[in-house]
């Protein structure tokens, strides 16, 4: 054999074990699109690492007003029902924060972030009656996360008490995606 030939073999060699890996990682991926180009054509659009947890973070600072990240990051979201309508929050901060519904526009929600008192639609600092009451899982600590799925369409306001000038949205789309 000549020894210039080598080198091809090797490449086609490499080429088709690529091919082959890709299309066998293809088949056992889990797609969320597959589009069909053409009424015949058998080529696929695959949509990768669409991720089913939808991350929020309380960044650290967040608990002063005085802080360039002093909010929920990001402070809107967009999910899609039966894609990524599972929100995590988790608390980057010192300081302990909390996720609570603004109203009960979501019952469940409202429900999941309910402070015992049902001052939970509150976006004022509560009473010293009401730290007095308060579990302490209700507040996150550093590293901590709180995960809620949202179950209907709709936008769904959301605060942290004790931090007043901490506000964020997440906005829920049916699984349509419109």
């Amino acid at each position: 054999m000549d020894s210039s030939a080598i080198p091809v073999i090797v490449g086609l060699n490499a080429g088709i074990a690529f091919v082959l890996i890709f299309i066998l990682l293809s088949t056992q991926l889990q797609t969320s699109v597959i589009q069909h180009v053409g009424p015949s054509s058998n080529w696929k659009t695959f949509i990768i690492n669409v991720p089913d947890v939808t991350l929020v973070t309380i960044p650290e600072g967040a608990s002063s007003p005085l802080s360039d990240h002093n909010n929920f990051e990001p402070a809107v979201i967009k999910v899609v029902l039966g894609v990524n309508n599972t929100v995590r929050w988790i608390n980057e901060d010192l300081v302990p924060s909390s996720v609570v519904a603004d109203d009960e526009s979501d019952p469940e929600f409202a429900k999941a972030t309910a402070f015992p008192d049902d001052s939970y639609h509150q976006s004022t600092p509560i009473s010293q009656s009401q730290w007095d009451v308060i579990p302490s899982n209700i507040f996150l600590k550093k590293a901590q996360t709180f995960q809620f799925t949202f179950t209907k369409p709709g936008e769904f306001g959301y605060h942290s008490v004790p931090h007043p000038h901490k506000h964020a949205n997440v906005i829920v789309l049916p699984a349509s995606g419109k």
